[in-house]
């Protein structure tokens, strides 16, 4: 617990005494799973978890090496929280850079393990990408030696090679994970000049054994996959940008469709969800297709965003960023619902993907005054009102998802720091007041 609220409990002996038979002093659950940062291999950004929203306070914080491109979005199950975090090499022989990945108790932030996942002495390469998936008793991490499985004892159990020597995108590339079927790509790490191409691999979930592959020589630019329904869906941005649908049992090409996608979809309320960019900044769109063929249903402009930025999906609304506001939208029509954010003083990064806990929405912003103040946003989801939000310091910000427990939501920094928050039951002159 941090000091300050020691040494304000301690002066305020008086007023909790006024207040006993008021004040809980349980700690908070660590109950609920967020397996990645979408939620699901189909990026819906939904989970049923009630987490916390009013009156939110730091419960612990965790602060680990930073370096390169990575923000990590957490993952939550059986009681613990992991993370991975990555540091670039320096001139010092004695600090390579590498990627670890680390579990925490998820109630106290007690270290339970922590793994080393890649060293080197290059310090132009990003070591690990946002990209942790928690499926039973195996994290999936997408690593610059490829995809590599980790027990939840730390314990590594395979690395599947489906990088190639380009440079790794520290964009989101998590890979879609079934009992039966482990599905990751090349994302953009091929070369023309090496007459390497773009490829989907269907890998076994056990071993890490190659199950199949499929090459898109004509193609390139991809994107994260998603999967829903037996399909697995394969965006590329070049040339012009196409969808390609595959099946997931064998990596069997369903169909294509020329479609400018700017991003990974997302599937839900039978609709696929895309970002849509015609070659210019200023005209990103959203869309709706067809999940089974690819129509094109509606199509909506929505200003400027980064392409790594997801979308949410849930209660007949889809929520996403553009202009540095959250706007949701109605899923029907794509007609808009409400907005938040977007002023000069109160803006949502551009990277960051919102998800949904209950009826409430995440999603990590700032605030401008004379410098800039990370937040994370707890907003309702019917309406757009802000309901709670908790800050992450002076010129901090996330462009990571947040995953949402029970009672607590875990957010992870630019400053390589991991918050766990909560909600806090009493507090006395802006003080939370716990045990």
């Amino acid at each position: 617990m941090p000091s300050d609220r020691r040494s304000f409990l301690a002066a305020a002996g008086t007023t909790l005494a006024a207040l006993s038979g008021c004040v809980t002093f349980d700690p908070p659950a660590t109950t609920g799973t967020w397996p990645r940062s979408a939620i699901d291999n189909a990026h819906t950004g939904r989970s049923n978890i009630e987490g916390p929203a009013n009156s939110l306070y730091e419960v612990w914080h965790r602060d680990r090496p930073r370096g390169g491109a990575l923000q990590a979005s957490p993952v939550v199950g059986n009681g613990r929280v992991y993370t991975v975090y990555s540091r670039e090499s320096t001139t010092n022989e004695s600090d390579a850079g590498g990627a670890w990945l680390e579990a925490f108790d998820a109630g106290s932030g007690e270290s339970r393990w922590k793994t080393e996942l890649f060293r080197s002495d290059e310090f132009y390469y990003f070591y690990a990408s946002d990209s942790l998936v928690l499926d039973s008793d195996t994290v999936y991490v997408q690593t610059k030696p490829g995809l590599k499985a980790v027990g939840t004892d730390g314990t590594v159990r395979w690395t599947f090679d489906n990088l190639y020597e380009s440079q790794q995108t520290p964009d989101v590339v998590s890979p879609v994970v079934t009992d039966d079927v482990v599905i990751a790509g090349t994302y953009s790490t091929s070369s023309d000049e090496r007459g390497e191409v773009e490829t989907v691999y269907g890998i076994d979930p056990n071993d890490g054994s190659e199950r199949w592959r499929t090459e898109f020589p004509e193609l390139d630019g991809m994107w994260q996959l998603s999967a829903a329904d037996g399909v697995v869906y394969v965006p590329f941005w070049y040339p012009n940008g196409w969808l390609v649908a595959l099946d997931m049992r064998t990596g069997e090409e369903l169909w294509r469709r020329r479609i400018p996608v700017n991003g990974t979809p997302t599937i839900a309320d039978g609709r696929l969800f895309s970002g849509l960019n015609d070659g210019r900044s200023d005209r990103d769109y959203l869309g709706a297709f067809d999940p089974t063929n690819g129509t094109e249903l509606w199509r909506k402009r929505i200003g400027p965003r980064w392409a790594d930025s997801g979308f949410a999906v849930a209660d007949g609304l889809v929520y996403h960023i553009g202009e540095f506001n959250l706007v949701a939208r109605r899923v029907e029509t794509g007609e808009r619902e409400w907005t938040f954010g977007g002023s000069e003083k109160r803006r949502i990064d551009l990277r960051t993907t919102p998800v949904v806990a209950g009826d409430s929405v995440y999603v990590n912003g700032y605030e401008q005054r004379k410098t800039m103040y990370g937040r994370t946003f707890v907003l309702n989801t019917k309406t757009g009102e802000k309901r709670g939000q908790f800050g992450l310091g002076r010129n901090g910000y996330s462009r990571s998802s947040p995953a949402v427990a029970d009672e607590l939501v875990f957010v992870n920094s630019n400053a390589g720091r991991l918050f766990a928050v909560g909600e806090c039951d009493t507090e006395i002159a802006g003080h939370c007041v716990v045990g």
